[in-house]
């Protein structure tokens, strides 16, 4: 009912501040305060002094709405609010209807509300940032993991002997023929995706960043199990270096250049035709320069040491 009240009062004007939804009532003041005032009054005071907690202790006096609360006539609720004012109760000032401790308490617990808002706020940024660290700290140590993982493993393969080692020249029987006459060295397997981050880091930017190198890493991978060499993409990576439109940003993306064979493209030696950039033979605009002397320089030491695993100078 009073939230009906309360939404009729804003539709005239009459809309106040939002104040407590519950408060502390200290009974032993609330008995002194209401001595000698009679059933009426001490209704009257009690919805008013409701009435202002629940406002940030202040109201705008709109006797209709008062008679509408208390069920009495309006000539009823401006006769008991007289009384109220004349008794000191409540205070009337500049249109509103206000008590001191109802004021007081509410602003109290506003600040108090703003404070616990405001520290759950920068409680909640900390702790997204502590989550972060945590996060980044775990995948540093699981990278490092992995490092020394790796490290291991390429260890035992230089330490594992060859079976041939094994058998002394004494212990084989010269009437029949060596049981390892035949046997040929295990064939090494090797890691399509081996140069790839050579690959990535000598591959030029486009338009200043680099995207998708998810896609770029299958189809890198796709073209050494089908039979290309870590020469003839490092020398496509060189000769493309060498296109005179690539300082003009007509770039692909690593994928779509592994994707389209740009290691067998014709590279032109004059720059845009009639106004449109080179082409590659599948009709594509090529890659922007970037750092192209620095790219084609390590892309020739990719050709001149093409077993030589990751190179930071690529």
């Amino acid at each position: 009912m009073l939230r009906q009240f309360g939404q009729a009062g804003g539709q005239r004007g009459l809309a106040m501040e939002r104040g407590l939804d519950w408060y502390k009532r200290d009974p032993i003041a609330f008995l002194d305060a209401i001595q000698g005032l009679g059933p009426e009054l001490i209704g009257a005071y009690a919805v008013i002094i409701d009435l202002l907690y629940a406002r940030s202790g202040e109201t705008m006096r709109d006797d209709r709405h008062l008679s509408g609360i208390m069920g009495c006539s309006i000539r009823k609720a401006t006769a008991l609010t007289d009384q109220l004012l004349d008794l000191g109760k409540i205070t009337f000032h500049d249109g509103f209807i206000t008590n001191s401790r109802a004021k007081s308490e509410a602003k109290s617990k506003r600040q108090l509300s703003e404070v616990r808002s405001e520290h759950g706020r920068t409680g909640g940024e900390n702790s997204a940032i502590s989550r972060e660290n945590k996060r980044l700290a775990e995948a540093l140590a699981a990278s490092k993991v992995q490092a020394e993982k790796r490290r291991e493993e390429e260890s035992i393969k230089k330490e594992r002997v060859s079976p041939t080692a094994l058998v002394s020249e004494d212990t084989i029987d010269q009437d029949f023929p060596s049981m390892f006459a035949d046997q040929k060295e295990p064939v090494k397997k090797t890691n399509p995706l081996e140069h790839f981050q050579d690959f990535w880091d000598a591959y030029p930017h486009r338009n200043g960043k680099k995207s998708n190198r998810g896609g770029a890493e299958k189809k890198f991978a796709a073209a050494i199990k089908a039979g290309v060499t870590i020469d003839q993409i490092a020398a496509g990576v060189s000769d493309m270096m060498r296109d005179p439109d690539v300082g003009r940003g007509f770039g692909r993306m690593a994928e779509t250049w592994l994707n389209q064979k740009g290691w067998q493209d014709e590279i032109p030696t004059e720059g845009t035709q009639n106004g449109q950039p080179n082409r590659n033979q599948n009709g594509n605009a090529r890659v922007g320069r970037g750092t192209a002397e620095a790219a084609a320089a390590v892309a020739e030491q990719l050709v001149n040491n093409p077993g030589g695993g990751h190179n930071s100078g690529w």
